[in-house]
C-alpha cells in the first residue's frame, strides 16, 4: 500500500467526523420545501417499495458502478430511491435533488433531514429498506440501528470477499464480526451476493432464507450502440499505428497479472497494442514495469459515459487477474460491459468468467495467449458475436434490479 494511501486511511477516522460534524447543521429553512416534496411523491406515487441507500460511494462519480446502476434501475421498477450524497464527490447536494423519476440524491448527513426522511417513510405504510454495501467496511448492524429501530427491514449487498487489499487498510474485528451477523440475521437482513462463492458462505450462516445471487450486469445499450465518429484524443496515435487493440478498462491492483501482461507485450510486439483504462488503485502500475513497454499504453482514467468511445476500438477484451481469494469472489462488471461491446473476451480461469459461453477462459499464461489467437479469428464470426450480445442482454442492470426487488418482496 502507498504511503499517500496509508496516511489517507490514518486520517480518515480523524478527519470524517469533523466533516460530518460541518455538514450535520444548516439549510433549515428547506424543512419544510424536502417534507412536502417527499410527502407529496410518497403520495401520489403507489410504490412497491421504498430504499435509502446509506453508504458513501457517491453518485456523481466518474465510474458508474454497481450501486449507481442499481439504484438507477430499482427506480425504473416503481421502488422509490432516496441515494446518500457523498460530501467528496456530490458536493453541490446541501439538501436533495431529484436525479431521475423516483430516484433522489440526499444529504442524510443533515441530521434534519435524516431523521425527516427516515420517520416519512416508516410511517408510509410502503415496505421500507436501509441499503448497505459489504464494501462499506462499517459496524453495519450498528450503522443501520437508526433504520431498523424503525421497523425498516435491510437490504446487504455482499459483493467481495472482506480483504485489506480492497479496503485499503487492515479490516477490524469489530467489522468482521459484524459483517458475520449481517449474514447470519434472517429476521431483519436480506443478502445480496453477487458470486457463487459468497453466495455458499452466506448460504452456509443462514440457509437460503431471504438469500440471493445477484451478480453484477451492464447497461446493455451503453455500451452496444456506440455513436461516435470521433477517435478520442488519447487512442489517436494508437489507432493510426494500424495494430490490432488488446484493450482492458478497470482497476489496476494487487490483483492484475501484470507478469501477463508482459508476456502478451512481448508474444503480441509486432501485431498488436495493449491499452489499460483504469485508477491505479494501490500504485501496483508504476512498480509493475509494464509502462516502459512500447506497445502498452496506460490512458488513466476515463469517465463511464466517454468509456465506449474508447473500448469501440478495442479487438479483444481481456480480464488478466490473478486467481485468489479475492477474484475468486470477483463478478467482474467489465465482462459484462465486453458481451456488449460486441468484442472477443479471453479471462484468466476465474469461476465467475467459466458460467458464460462466450468468454475465452485461460488456464495459464500459455492458453491465455492462445487464446487470444483464438479471438483475432471470432471477431468477425456472426456466430460468435451474437452470442456476447444474447449473455449481455441476458445479464442488464434492469434485469438484476428486477431479482433484488423480487427477493425483498416475495421471499
Amino acid at each position: 500500500m502507498s504511503l499517500k494511501r496509508r496516511v489517507k486511511n490514518l486520517l480518515r477516522p480523524i478527519l470524517k467526523p469533523m466533516l460530518l460534524k460541518y455538514r450535520e447543521k444548516g439549510h433549515e429553512d428547506q424543512k419544510q420545501v424536502f417534507f412536502d416534496e417527499i410527502t407529496g411523491a410518497i403520495k401520489n406515487g403507489n410504490y412497491d417499495a421504498i430504499v435509502i441507500f446509506d453508504v458513501y460511494f457517491g453518485f456523481e462519480v466518474k465510474m458508474f458502478q454497481r450501486p449507481q446502476h442499481i439504484a438507477l434501475n430499482l427506480a425504473k421498477e416503481n421502488v422509490l430511491y432516496f441515494y446518500k450524497a457523498s460530501p467528496y464527490v456530490d458536493k453541490d447536494i446541501k439538501t436533495y435533488k431529484k436525479m431521475e423519476e423516483n430516484l433522489y440524491l440526499v444529504n442524510t448527513d443533515l441530521y434534519w433531514l435524516q431523521e425527516c426522511l427516515i420517520d416519512i417513510v416508516s410511517q408510509s405504510g410502503v415496505p421500507a429498506f436501509g441499503q448497505i454495501y459489504s464494501t462499506s467496511f462499517v459496524e453495519y448492524d450498528s450503522w443501520l440501528k437508526k433504520f431498523t429501530d424503525r421497523n425498516f427491514k435491510i437490504i446487504y449487498e455482499y459483493v467481495d470477499d472482506l480483504s485489506d487489499d480492497i479496503a485499503g487498510f487492515k479490516i477490524s474485528d469489530e467489522i468482521k464480526a459484524s459483517h458475520k451477523r449481517m449474514l447470519e440475521d434472517t429476521e431483519k437482513v436480506y443478502v445480496v451476493t453477487t458470486a457463487d462463492k459468497l453466495y455458499q458462505e452466506a448460504k452456509e450462516l443462514r440457509g437460503e432464507n431471504k438469500l440471493a445471487l445477484v451478480t453484477n450486469g451492464v447497461q446493455y445499450e451503453h455500451f452496444a450502440n456506440i455513436d461516435c465518429k470521433k477517435i478520442p484524443d488519447k487512442m489517436k496515435n494508437i489507432v493510426k499505428s494500424k495494430k490490432k487493440i488488446i484493450g482492458y478498462f478497470g482497476a489496476l491492483a494487487s490483483w492484475f497479472d501484470y507478469d501477463l501482461i508482459k508476456e502478451l507485450a512481448e508474444e503480441f510486439k509486432d501485431d498488436y497494442e495493449i491499452v489499460l483504462i483504469g485508477i491505479d488503485y494501490d500504485q501496483s502500475l508504476g512498480k509493475s514495469g509494464i509502462l516502459k513497454l512500447d506497445n502498452v499504453h496506460y490512458l488513466g482514467t476515463v469517465n463511464y459515459n466517454e468509456l465506449p468511445t474508447y473500448s469501440k476500438f478495442f479487438n479483444v477484451s481481456i480480464i488478466p487477474f490473478v486467481v485468489n481469494e479475492i477474484t475468486e469472489a470477483t463478478s467482474p462488471v467489465k465482462l459484462f460491459e465486453y458481451m456488449a461491446l460486441g468484442k472477443p473476451i479471453v479471462t484468466t480461469a476465474l469461476p465467475e468468467c467459466r458460467k458464460y459461453e462466450s468468454p475465452l477462459v485461460s488456464d495459464s499464461h500459455e492458453d491465455f495467449i492462445n487464446n487470444i489467437k483464438k479471438a483475432a479469428e471470432l471477431e468477425n464470426s456472426k456466430e460468435y458475436i451474437e452470442l456476447l450480445r444474447k449473455e449481455g442482454n441476458q445479464n442488464t442492470w434492469r434485469q438484476k434490479a428486477k431479482d433484488i426487488k423480487e427477493l425483498i418482496l416475495n421471499s
